[in-house]
């Protein structure tokens, strides 16, 4: 045994929800960086599609979702985000 079983780690987790549809989505992530958030998005996207629904907007309270890179993945989806005043003071403060 290579050991690949104890050293992929679960670090983190996404969670979507649709309040529309009363749903929510959790996706288990090995990093807390962009790639990783960017992966997640994609699962619950593929995951809507399944159901017939797609995804138009997300309102995150985390300004990890203000980076350049899921602002352009944004943009490519032609989808917004919201992101909450106090997300962005908490970012700042440190």
């Amino acid at each position: 045994m290579n050991g690949f079983l104890t050293s992929d780690r679960i670090w983190g987790v996404t969670v979507f929800v649709d309040h529309a549809r009363d749903y929510t989505y959790g996706h288990l992530m090995r990093g807390l960086d962009l790639t990783e958030t960017l992966l997640a998005k994609k699962a619950f996207e593929m995951f809507a599609v399944q159901g017939s629904n797609t995804v138009k907007q997300y309102h995150a309270d985390n300004g990890q979702y203000a980076d350049e890179g899921f602002m352009a993945a944004l943009l490519l989806s032609v989808q917004l985000v919201l992101i909450t005043k106090m997300a962005l003071l908490k970012d700042r403060s440190g």
